[in-house]
């Protein structure tokens, strides 16, 4: 197993962290609240809350606050390890081989 499938299997263990890292990859400027980023993925915040946690202490996101509201955004020195890890997931989809295990995270 290389590093990458490794870290792929750690951090890249649920659909809602792969939509999380392609959110913020394709928008690079957000700055959000769980709740914000969440409806732009459509899940709720409670759904994401703990992933964009484990991202933040992955190193793929930072965590801030604004006033007293905590918000989340790119870690920019992670930008292309974040587009590797998702180039990898693809080439592994792609391949029948799936790192994720089901979440129940999506808004009904």
């Amino acid at each position: 197993m290389t590093k990458i499938s490794s870290v792929i299997g750690k951090i890249l263990s649920s659909k809602t962290k792969v939509e999380l890292l392609a959110f913020f990859e394709q928008n690079p400027w957000t700055i959000d609240t769980a709740d914000g980023v969440a409806m732009r993925i459509g899940k709720t915040g409670e759904a994401v809350q703990e992933d964009l946690y484990d991202l933040e202490t992955a190193g793929f996101l930072k965590k801030k606050y604004i006033g007293h509201v905590l918000v989340f955004q790119m870690n920019p020195p992670a930008v292309d390890e974040i587009r590797q890890l998702l180039s990898e997931y693809d080439r592994m989809a792609k391949k029948g081989e799936s790192p994720q295990k089901e979440d129940s995270g999506s808004k009904n």
